[in-house]
This record gives structure tokens, C-alpha cells and sequence, in this order.
């Protein structure tokens, strides 16, 4: 069976769905970061 090519996600409408911006991105992966590397030395929030 042909399939057809893929040139677009036909689910995407970048005007009516979110995306996060270069910042934002930045910011969520840093916190991730952060939140790993808690997890590996078990040191805990504000302490």
C-alpha cells in the first residue's frame, strides 16, 4: 500500500493550538534540570 507523503501533522493548527515559546521551553527544560539533579544528590527544596 502507497502512503501518501507527510508534508504537515494534519492535528496541528498553529492560529488555535498552544505552543510554548523559545523561553518558555528554556525554562521548563532548566527546571528539569533542577529537579534531576535533586533527585540524584536526595537534597530536598529549600533546605
Amino acid at each position: 500500500m502507497a502512503m501518501p507523503e507527510k508534508e504537515e501533522l494534519p492535528f496541528f493548527d498553529p492560529d488555535t493550538d498552544e505552543t510554548m515559546s523559545k523561553n518558555e521551553q528554556i525554562e521548563m527544560y532548566e527546571a528539569w534540570a533542577e529537579y534531576r539533579e535533586k533527585l540524584r544528590t536526595g537534597t530536598k527544596p529549600n533546605k
